[in-house]
């Protein structure tokens, strides 16, 4: 069974290797046709959720084999083995958003900046209602997800209702859409250009599309959600807050983007230091400090929503 496990395990982080490698190269390709910057590479895939998955199977197959007598014992006793820690994904940057946005057809614009200014997962954004949103707040209490490829609309990955608050100019463009456009409180907040409410597929769609020509392939719709939580964190959300707003029930997914805005905190000192070699004018400083300080303490998202 160790054998199994271990030759399949290094078969599975081979072969995520040669994929990630041949899609950074296409990347790097699409990029420098474009004269862009040259993405980072992406983090490959190990294959151990799958590995998890079979063995979990495995194990609890011949758990039933061993209660029905079939078997002496359970010879699945590898220790730690059905369970996986994701590697971390990259961090999608607002200017990074924004040119993806910038490529993708002009009906996802709006949908993609609420999705980033109110840190939805897709599913979320899918189910949106026009009358889930009012006075900047948007109410967050179903997803859309694809069931034998069909969609069903639930409650929310946790099953609670969030209120969000969406940063000012993002929630200007949902008022003039509202108004621009006709339908229930029921209605689907985003159709799509023929009419038909936008849905998990085209949007995925249209992203990859979008993603592959600028060269940054390597980022998912998902990733949208993560970068808005991170900025949010970057701006002094404290860990209730990101909680709140992301609808997390626990409070580590929560630490994790407060993880990436301290390691962002401590490169920002660093490059600071260089400033302690020439004299500051307090007065100018400390007023642009307070300033920008007072903005992140309205909106969180403030301070990135002109980014996409």
């Amino acid at each position: 069974m160790r054998t199994w496990y271990t030759r399949s395990r290094k078969e599975l982080a081979d072969a995520g290797r040669e994929r990630a490698a041949a899609s950074h190269a296409r990347a790097t390709a699409a990029a420098t046709k474009r004269g862009l910057p040259v993405p980072p590479a992406p983090v490959p895939q190990t294959g151990e959720s799958r590995l998890r998955q079979g063995y979990t199977l495995l194990r609890s197959i011949l758990a039933t084999a061993v209660k029905d007598g079939l078997i002496g014992s359970n010879p699945c006793q590898i220790g730690g083995a059905g369970s996986v820690k994701h590697p971390e994904r990259p961090l999608l940057t607002p200017d990074m958003l924004g040119t993806i946005v910038e490529e993708m057809p002009e009906q996802w614009a709006l949908p993609i900046r609420v999705m980033f200014g109110a840190h939805l997962r897709l599913g979320e954004l899918v189910a949106l209602q026009r009358g889930d949103y009012a006075d900047g707040v948007l109410k967050v209490e179903r997803q859309t997800t694809l069931v034998n490829g069909k969609p069903v609309t639930t409650k929310t990955k946790t099953g609670n209702v969030r209120r969000v608050k969406l940063p000012p100019r993002i929630a200007a463009e949902v008022e003039e859409h509202l108004a621009a456009s006709k339908g229930f409180a029921r209605s689907p907040m985003f159709l799509r250009s023929d009419g038909e409410p936008i849905t998990n597929h085209a949007l995925g769609q249209a992203w990859r599309r979008a993603a592959r020509r600028v060269g940054l392939g390597q980022f998912h719709p998902h990733d949208v959600r993560h970068a808005g939580l991170t900025m949010a964190a970057q701006n002094g959300a404290t860990t209730r807050e990101l909680m709140a707003r992301a609808g997390h029930s626990t409070a580590r997914a929560a630490l994790i983007y407060q993880h990436a805005a301290e390691e962002r905190d401590a490169a920002l000192a660093e490059g600071l230091d260089v400033l302690g070699r020439s004299p500051i004018q307090s007065v100018t400083g400390t007023g642009m400090a307070r300033a920008a300080i007072g903005a992140t303490k309205e909106s969180p998202g403030l301070a990135a929503e002109s980014a996409v």
